[in-house]
């Protein structure tokens, strides 16, 4: 019997949590479906990795807001491949895919929800009269179910929650290629390294957390933070760490790809964010086994039991998040304890193979429905 046929529609393919997420799943489900994952904007360097892993894709290259031609592309690719089910990734792909998608009659239509952000005001209303366009929505995370179950008026029962999942394996790395990760980054055995693996966004708090860095460096002067990620706040971050002399205790790494490596030089996981949908960053450093602190939100409680596999802090909160820092650095013991809860907690609930299962179950169900 021939595989159904897998539409995924998704913005771009550059780094971020739904693309790198992608690059997760879309392999594993080769064996049962025929997938096809459609980019509207961009190349990058999720789009090949996934051409690497043998997925194929296509480009529909849409140079700006008015071009119009990108519809025509889409039906095109509608047309050749034929999809049994669509599921559309990211709020411009998301609108577009469902509106168009609908109207070029693809059967089904599911609408993968990946965030509490509720972006721009416009984009929810017509978020929200689109939403009968949708035969079902996977949310990321039982936060961003109630979300837009409150917010949208989402019936409940159309909503089906797929946390993502992690690969522990890539996690485990030998202390001597800790080490060695380490020189390569000019650290010291005997520094306390913090790290945070984030876009350089508003919503991730970064500046929360150069602030809280500030509070420590005096009584810490081997504390060390590495910034993770790029992004349009760079040049006001780094503009900070010049003002406030962090130059020696902050680097900044921009987008890497070697992130289970860097994770294994570490000592702290700290995790400032102000909103999520359920971050992949905070499922590897359980999976890499270091204590954690974060904010206290929705989102990371579902992944984070307090005392008990991280610590949780106040959003928006420097002095609280120094404190909980400085406890986990002079409370050893209770450290290491709190990354081997974190680990245990990822490989009991998070483990790729697990929630790969519940996305394929999921699909099955809406393609049999």
């Amino acid at each position: 019997m021939a595989k159904k046929k897998i539409l995924h529609l998704i913005t771009g393919l550059e780094i971020g949590g739904a693309e790198y997420s992608l690059l997760k799943t879309i392999p594993t489900l080769e064996k049962e479906f025929n997938n096809l994952v459609c980019a509207i904007k961009g190349h990058g360097v999720v789009g090949k990795k996934l051409a690497k892993a043998g997925v194929s894709i296509i480009y529909l290259d849409v140079k700006s807001l008015l071009d119009i031609g990108v519809i025509k592309r889409y039906r095109r690719v509608l047309k050749q491949f034929q999809p049994d089910l669509q599921i559309n990734y990211l709020i411009h792909a998301d609108l577009f895919g469902r509106i168009f998608g609908r109207i070029f009659r693809v059967p089904k239509i599911i609408s993968f929800l990946r965030t509490k952000l509720l972006i721009k005001p416009y984009l929810l209303i017509v978020d929200k009269l689109s939403s009968g366009l949708i035969d079902h929505y996977f949310a990321v995370s039982q936060a961003v179910k109630t979300l837009y179950v409150m917010k949208l008026g989402i019936n409940p029962d159309k909503l089906t929650v797929i946390p993502n999942g992690v690969e522990l394996k890539r996690f485990q790395l030998k202390y001597t290629e800790k080490n060695k990760i380490r020189k390569t980054l000019n650290l010291d055995e005997l520094d306390q390294v913090m790290i945070y693996v984030a876009r350089l966004q508003v919503m991730k708090g970064h500046d929360i957390l150069l602030q809280a860095i500030y509070q420590l460096r005096q009584e810490f002067p081997r504390i060390q933070l590495l910034l993770v990620g790029d992004g349009k706040l760079r040049p006001g971050l780094e503009n900070f760490v010049t003002r406030h002399q962090l130059k020696k205790h902050v680097l900044f790494l921009g987008s890497r790809l070697d992130i289970p490596e860097v994770l294994s030089a570490s000592n702290i996981f700290v995790f400032p964010t102000l909103y999520e949908g359920m971050p992949n960053a905070l499922l590897e450093a359980m999976a890499a086994q270091l204590p954690i602190v974060a904010t206290d939100i929705e989102e990371n409680r579902e992944l984070i039991r307090h005392r008990h596999s991280g610590l949780l802090v106040k959003p928006k909160n420097p002095h609280q998040l120094a404190g909980a820092i400085k406890y986990l650095l002079t409370h050893p013991k209770f450290a290491r304890q709190l990354g081997y809860n974190a680990r245990q907690r990822a490989q009991e609930k998070f483990d790729i193979q697990v929630t790969r299962q519940r996305l394929l179950k999921a699909i099955n169900k809406q393609l049999n429905a």
